[in-house]
């Protein structure tokens, strides 16, 4: 008892010695007070912190400005005539195709009639065939 071992029990501290008791009860009671005005530090400042993040929250702009607007040195998009360049550039070529399949066929119609009228019969039978088709 004076010890505080068990000689059965070799390792395990179980029994407190005499010697020690009012040391540990001492050391005991000094952290136990500290521990009571901890808590109550705890319950005064708990209620006043959340009350402070609530008024950061509530003082919170929703938008905050970061630079002022002002034109733009140059425009960025669309590019409208580069836009209007590659329109202008692709309904010339598809206009120049089309007076080219004109001029073809009224020279066809007037160099060899025969042939003219073979390949627009073909043209037009594979067309009602394909219309055929895609209506079954």
């Amino acid at each position: 008892m004076n010890s505080g071992r068990d000689p059965s029990q070799k390792d395990i501290k179980l029994l407190i010695p005499f010697k020690e008791a009012p040391a540990l009860g001492n050391e005991y009671l000094k952290i136990y007070k500290n521990l009571e005005i901890q808590y109550k530090i705890l319950e005064f400042i708990q209620p006043l912190y959340e009350q402070a993040k609530i008024e950061e929250v509530r003082n919170t702009p929703s938008v905050i400005v970061l630079d002022k607007a002002g034109p733009a040195d140059h425009k960025a998009k669309p590019k409208a005539s580069l836009y209007a360049l590659i329109a202008f550039v692709s309904s010339l070529i598809v206009g120049y195709f089309f007076v080219f399949l004109f001029v073809l066929n009224d020279k066809m119609k007037l160099q060899d009639p025969k042939r003219h009228s073979y390949i627009f019969s073909s043209i037009k039978s594979d067309f009602q065939k394909l219309y055929k088709r895609k209506s079954n």
